[in-house]
């Protein structure tokens, strides 16, 4: 039998698949100076405790300044998490990565004492702050939302007690990583014409689970889900060392439940949350007509979890390259305008996207970057419908990125997970709608509808 090839290393992969980092920082020697820069303002930083309160102008310093450090800390952040993420074994950025961590964690504990100190002035003195001082109203809803959430603000030392614990308490966090994406080797698998190939975490959905043929599904479930199990133990742990740190937060902050203090940053009330799974779960039996329906026109005696991606219209063979891909994407968006679709375009350009799985990759999607950089794409992508609707989904949440990078201040040059996901659901949806619109083949429909039903289950 037949064997297929090896994931690439990270240094067989073509530059132009890959995304340009360098216009972050052209080298690793200027992300050290650059670390250094940020290292050195730590005295500047630390200088302002107790002293928010004495002046308009002082209160307005200490912001700027913090902001400063904060935007430049952001650079060396994604820098060092995206070139981690191209290859999780690379011991040198497993070490950028470390050390940003703990930089992150010196800053936050230096400045720990901030929000304390101007929970501390009293309302009239920071009304008379905000009126006579040019420049310091630009933070108003910053204030504000401090002071929404006064009853969780602990006194400075605590505040700093706890930014402290942080990088020790993310451990479970981050060998949960190492283990999945580094570590964790996955046992070869059949194709349908009983070839040996490489099952990875990037060709688990498209190639296997998507296969019509139900015995190469289920090798490559229980490959997958059997390599877990080996390490059962070790994620158990890793989930509740997780689990121990948000329940830990969450009483020293004086939350009611863990899920209280997850929501409240972004101002959302639990029972929105609760909502949710309410409504969900009042209409699980439309999702179980469904189940049936699948579980029908695959004629399946069982439907197993391995049955659950399989396209329910077996006469369509869907394939579509990056190129292809990124046409199609940019036609299904020209009803948001040229503007967006100009932008859209200039990303597929300039190596925006990290395209295809390499050894050591890190699996799934995102997109990423931060104030100042450009909004980068991770993809392991992988020639098929779902891929493509990756592409749309994720450049949405770049889209969304770039122009509110474009639009606003550094202060509010970021937005909530609350909202994120509207811009690039709207993608896919706008993507469903153009290829329907563009075929008369029913069976390509069906297919097309079949996808979009699989975003809501």
């Amino acid at each position: 039998m037949a064997t297929t090839t090896a994931l690439p290393k990270r240094s067989e992969v073509k530059i132009d698949d890959t995304w340009n980092l360098e216009t972050i920082f052209p080298t690793v020697q200027e992300w050290e100076a650059g670390f250094s820069r940020v290292s050195e303002m730590l005295p500047a930083l630390a200088a302002f405790s107790g002293k928010l309160g004495e002046s308009g102008e002082s209160l307005l310093q200490a912001f700027t300044t913090r902001d400063t450090a904060l935007e430049q800390l952001g650079r060396l952040y994604a820098y060092a998490h995206m070139r981690l993420d191209e290859d999780t074994a690379n011991s040198t950025y497993q070490a950028l990565n470390e050390r940003i961590t703990t930089l992150y964690n010196e800053v936050s504990t230096t400045t720990a004492y901030f929000t304390p100190e101007v929970l501390a002035i009293p309302e009239e003195k920071l009304a008379a702050f905000l009126a006579e001082v040019p420049g310091l109203d630009l933070y108003r809803h910053v204030l504000d939302d401090i002071n929404r959430q006064r009853p969780h603000v602990l006194p400075s030392d605590m505040e700093a007690l706890l930014a402290l614990s942080a990088e020790a308490t993310d451990a479970a966090s981050r060998a949960y990583e190492m283990l999945n994406y580094a570590d964790m080797k996955l046992p070869p698998v059949h194709d349908e014409a009983g070839n040996e190939v490489p099952l990875t975490q990037g060709n688990y959905l498209a190639k296997f689970l998507e296969n019509q043929n139900q015995g190469v599904r289920r090798e490559a479930f229980q490959a997958m889900l059997g390599t877990y199990q080996n390490y059962s133990n070790t994620l158990a742990a890793t989930l509740a060392g997780q689990v121990k740190r948000d329940v830990f937060y969450a009483r020293a902050r004086h939350y009611p439940a863990a899920v209280a203090a997850a929501l409240d940053p972004n101002n959302i009330p639990v029972s929105v949350y609760d909502s949710l799974v309410s409504t969900v779960a009042g209409n699980l039996p439309k999702l179980h007509r469904y189940l049936a329906l699948r579980k029908r026109l695959l004629r399946l005696d069982t439907l197993h979890m391995y049955d659950l991606y399989v396209p329910m219209v077996p006469e369509i063979d869907y394939h579509v390259s990056f190129a292809e891909a990124k046409r199609q994407v940019a036609q299904a968006m020209l009803p948001l305008g040229k503007d967006y679709v100009d932008a859209l375009e200039q990303g597929f350009g300039a190596r925006w996207i990290d395209v295809y799985e390499n050894e050591g990759k890190r699996s799934g999607a995102y997109s990423s970057g931060t104030y100042g950089t450009a909004p980068f794409v991770l993809l392991n992508y992988q020639e098929s419908m779902d891929s493509m609707f990756t592409l749309a989904h994720e450049m949405g949440h770049s889209m969304h990125s770039y122009f509110t990078w474009q639009n606003q201040t550094f202060v509010y040059g970021n937005y909530t997970l609350f909202v994120a996901e509207v811009a690039s659901t709207l993608n896919e949806a706008l993507l469903t709608h153009y290829l329907l619109q563009n075929t008369e083949d029913r069976s390509l429909k069906m297919y097309i509808i079949n996808h979009a039903l699989e975003t809501f289950r």
